[in-house]
């Protein structure tokens, strides 16, 4: 398990930087409803998408918008998974 930063991770969209919104765009619409928590997991995981291939930052922008699309228990059940 990674460190997670101790700065809080901006609680609204807007208070992200462009290259946070562009990385970060597939969550656009569940943001607001994310945990301080999941925002600095999400924050922290796009800190170098920048550096990534194209192919990279499109494979994770297609998890991003996987995760997005999965109801709260679906979201649940696959945590438990990656936890095991």
């Amino acid at each position: 398990v990674g460190v997670l930063p101790t700065i809080a991770a901006p609680s609204q969209w807007d208070e992200l930087d462009s290259g946070q919104r562009l990385a970060l765009y597939p969550l656009k619409n569940s943001w607001p409803e994310l945990s301080d928590i999941q925002r600095r997991k999400w924050t922290a995981i796009v800190k170098n998408f920048p550096k990534l291939k194209p192919e990279e930052q499109a494979k994770l922008q297609e998890r991003m918008s996987a995760w997005a699309a999965l109801n709260p228990l679906e979201r649940e059940r696959a945590r438990e998974n990656f936890a095991s």
